[in-house]
């Protein structure tokens, strides 16, 4: 559906007389924020001519401030996977992954926080807009492939005018005023620059220029038409947009019929009663400046004429005999003023956020007080949470949507970011494939709130030990740190190295990795030395078997002049032997390796048999034996 000129301009300048009420609001709850109470006099004229004080208070100030701190500035992003498969829950796990780094890349490209801006907006003019834009084809071709192809900033409310039918945007546009200059290079061919001669000379510093966006009610296909002044510096062309790039979100919301009041301020309570606690404490303030200083009147009786007198410390003024000096000290009524003043203080709380939420405990003693008290603030923020959640949301499904139907070449988008609970670095990159005309996706600000969650952790832990509670829930619903993604993976991999065995195994692996060419001398004579050899196949030196044995045995040698060594209590033959029973009557000395004159003693002790009580300790203490001449 193609539009001309004056259709474009009827349906903004309809859209703006809609807009007109809230525009004058926003304009007013901006000069709260600079804090402008209304005075119409500058605070030098009014203490010169009139000795009056002019007050005013930061409350406006300081609740978007306290506000915009109770709203958290990344978000958690969670993509539902498209099947109940392992290759679905891993593409969804890199498409959290990808706009987790995604709102840390656009807030570095910006130059600033756009979800704060976005938050302050929400806030102080009760609504935020984004712009989602494919601009890889605008960008020059060195930068095309290193900057990150797609615009994402947020747009001043008061500029932009969104449309809304009961199933889709019908319109939305972005009309803003920008200097001759940087018009005129963007669009260098319009006719205005040759046939006004107010632009030629220079009298016009600024031209308005209108973005203009539609969706074709009968295709679905999004329409764009760029106006300066009143010619088309963009003639109205089909592009290839899913969406239109503007999303308008709200604050404190109503579901009125006034345009005015759909998004409303966070100040917008605060409007009035504001203004009156300034003019408060400046009559309190002007009342402590007259009490303060007092003032003298100065008169002599035959109407002589006195001169100035300055009444200072330590100094004496000469006056004419009979002047009379009266000292005029106003009565201030401090105590009404007080009254008031807490009324008053105690309604803008009412409407804001309590003394206890800025640092100031005051009377409140107990930290579920402080919980409560978190409660209600977490309540006080939760409609423009809620939005700027929604608007979140808008703008990844509309990067999506952008990548699927830009990425033509298939180069993805690629993205660095830094994974919030495990501190790491990560690179990874975004294929249209990988989306798949899949959008969804959930958006969570955590509330960031000072509380009291001993009390709070301690009963979740207690269900999760108990197993009335899952403990992936505990992490979910109880624990307000981020986790890593891996988290799970790394539990059962502490628990899995509790396990004497594999501490074991992971302290030789780390003793390779530091001491690749003497670890194996560094692990002998200790346990890591039968781990190595039951890991590694590494063996050390044995002794050679006695043939028929299985293993070797050591040899009980007698010593000369000495007792003989004896054997340890582990490698001590037991009663008959390592031979069978069977088998002892068949084995000869020589069959064991030892000379056939050997020692019939030790051939007896090899065979297991006992030997009389004293030839056997004759042995062992290396005696001579009885039957054999000394």
């Amino acid at each position: 559906m193609k539009l001309e000129i004056d259709d474009i301009l009827e349906r903004v300048r309809n859209k703006e007389v809609e807009r007109a009420d809230y525009v004058n609001m926003a304009a007013r709850w901006e000069k709260m924020w600079l804090l402008d109470a209304g005075f119409n006099q500058s605070l030098e004229d009014s203490i010169s001519k009139e000795g009056r004080e002019q007050v005013i208070t930061a409350d406006p100030f300081n609740v978007v401030n306290l506000a915009q701190r109770l709203i958290a500035s990344q978000p958690r992003i969670d993509i539902p996977p498209m099947e109940n498969t392992d290759e679905a829950n891993k593409a969804a796990q890199r498409k959290e992954q990808f706009f987790t780094a995604m709102w840390q890349r656009i807030a570095q490209l910006q130059g600033r926080n756009i979800l704060q801006d976005a938050a302050w907006m929400a806030l102080v003019r009760g609504r935020a807009a984004f712009e989602v834009k494919w601009v890889r084809d605008v960008l020059p071709p060195a930068m095309s492939k290193r900057r990150f192809p797609i615009l994402i900033r947020t747009l001043d409310p008061i500029n932009i005018g969104v449309h809304r039918g009961p199933l889709y945007t019908e319109y939305a546009f972005h009309k803003y005023k920008d200097s001759v200059v940087n018009v005129r290079q963007r669009y260098p061919k319009l006719s205005i620059w040759k046939a006004d001669d107010k632009i030629v000379q220079g009298e016009t510093k600024e031209v308005v220029v209108v973005d203009f966006w539609w969706t074709d009610q009968n295709s679905g296909d999004i329409w764009n038409a760029v106006i300066v002044e009143d010619e088309f510096a963009k003639k109205p062309k089909k592009t290839a947009y899913p969406f239109i790039p503007i999303i308008e979100i709200y604050g404190d919301s109503a579901p009125t019929k006034s345009e005015a009041y759909r998004g409303l301020s966070i100040l917008y309570s605060m409007d009035g009663p504001w203004q009156y606690k300034c003019r408060l404490l400046s009559n309190m303030g002007t009342g402590a400046l007259w009490a303060t200083w007092p003032f003298f009147l100065v008169s002599h009786p035959m109407g002589m004429e006195i001169g100035d007198i300055k009444v200072r410390p330590g100094a004496t003024e000469v006056v004419p005999e009979g002047t009379r000096v009266d000292q005029v000290m106003p009565q201030v009524n401090l105590g009404v003023i007080n009254n008031m003043l807490d009324k008053v203080d105690e309604g803008l709380q009412q409407s804001a956020f309590p003394r206890v939420l800025y640092g100031e405990a005051g009377s409140m003693q107990a930290g579920y007080g402080v919980s409560l008290l978190s409660d209600a603030a977490k309540g006080r923020v939760k409609s423009p949470l809620e939005y700027l959640e929604m608007g979140v949301m808008a703008v990844n499904e509309s990067v999506m949507a952008l990548v699927e139907a830009f990425d033509d070449d298939d180069d993805g988008v690629e993205l660095w970011g830094k994974d919030e609970g495990s501190g790491k670095l990560y690179k990874l990159c975004l294929y249209k494939d990988d989306i798949g005309g899949y959008y969804e996706n959930l958006c969570t600000l955590r509330p960031n709130l000072p509380q009291d969650d001993m009390g709070r952790m301690a009963f979740g832990l207690q269900m999760a030990q108990s197993g009335l509670l899952s403990r992936q829930t505990f992490w979910d619903k109880w624990v307000n740190v981020a986790m890593p993604t891996d988290e799970q993976d790394r539990i059962w991999a502490e628990r899995a190295l509790e396990s004497q065995e594999l501490q074991q195994n992971m302290m030789l692996v780390k003793l390779i990795e530091l001491y690749p060419k003497t670890w194996d001398k560094i692990i002998v004579g200790s346990p890591l030395e039968q781990v190595a050899e039951r890991i590694m196949g590494v063996r050390k030196p044995q002794q050679p078997a006695l043939p028929g044995m299985g293993e070797p045995m050591p040899m009980p040698m007698p010593s000369m002049g000495g007792p003989m060594p004896m054997q340890p209590p582990a490698v001590t033959p037991p009663m008959g032997g390592g031979i069978p029973p069977i088998m002892q009557g068949q084995i000869e000395p020589e069959q064991l390796g030892l000379p056939p004159d050997a020692d019939p003693a030790l051939f007896a002790q090899i065979m297991g048999r006992p030997l009389p009580q004293n030839e056997q300790l004759n042995l062992l203490a290396g005696l001579p034996q009885e039957g054999i001449n000394r």
